[in-house]
C-alpha cells in the first residue's frame, strides 16, 4: 500500500458516482440500455418509489472516452497517485494515465458506513476483447475493502 490518504481515496469515489451518475442522465444509449434490461428507474435523476434510495443506487455511466474521469478528478485536486491507490486509474508502462472503467453502467460499492469504496461496471456493448463485468481492483488502497460491502441500499 502506498501513502494515499484512504480519506482522499473515498473522496475520489464520492466524485466519480457524481461524475458516472451525471454522464448516464446525459446519455441516451445508456438509458436505453437499462430500460431495455427493465432497469429504466435507475436512470431517473430521482427514483420514484423513496428519494433516499436513489443516493445510495446512484447508477451511473463511465463514458467511452479514455480519460474523462481522470482529467476531471485531476483537475479538482486529485493526484494520479491517488486515482491508481482507488483503483479508478491505471498506468501504464509508458506513464501514460488513463481510467480503468470505460463504456460502462457503473455500480458503485459502498462500506458498511455508506461510503463509495469501489465500482463494478458492465460493458455497454458486447465486444470479446473485454470483459463484460470489470470490478474495482483488487489491490486498491482503501483498507475497507476487508470490510462486508454492499451495492445499493446501505442500511
Amino acid at each position: 500500500m502506498s501513502d494515499v490518504d484512504p480519506a482522499r481515496l473515498v473522496a475520489a469515489h464520492r466524485e466519480a458516482v457524481g461524475l458516472y451518475r451525471h454522464h448516464l442522465l446525459a446519455d441516451d444509449n445508456a438509458r436505453h440500455y437499462l430500460a431495455r434490461r427493465g432497469l429504466a428507474a435507475l436512470a431517473l435523476p430521482d427514483l420514484p418509489w423513496h428519494p433516499a434510495v436513489d443516493k445510495p443506487w446512484r447508477v451511473g455511466y463511465a463514458p467511452a472516452a479514455w480519460t474523462t474521469l481522470t482529467k476531471h478528478l485531476n483537475r479538482i485536486g486529485f493526484t494520479t497517485e491517488e486515482l491508481v491507490a482507488a483503483g479508478l486509474a491505471r498506468q501504464s508502462p509508458s506513464g501514460r494515465v488513463y481510467d480503468t472503467f470505460r463504456d460502462r453502467i457503473m455500480f458503485p460499492i459502498r462500506d458498511p458506513a455508506g461510503d463509495p469504496v469501489a465500482f463494478t461496471g458492465r460493458a455497454l456493448h458486447v465486444d470479446e476483447r473485454i470483459p463484460k463485468y470489470l470490478n474495482t481492483p483488487r489491490q486498491c488502497d482503501l483498507p475497507q475493502r476487508t470490510n462486508s460491502v454492499r451495492i445499493g441500499r446501505t442500511g
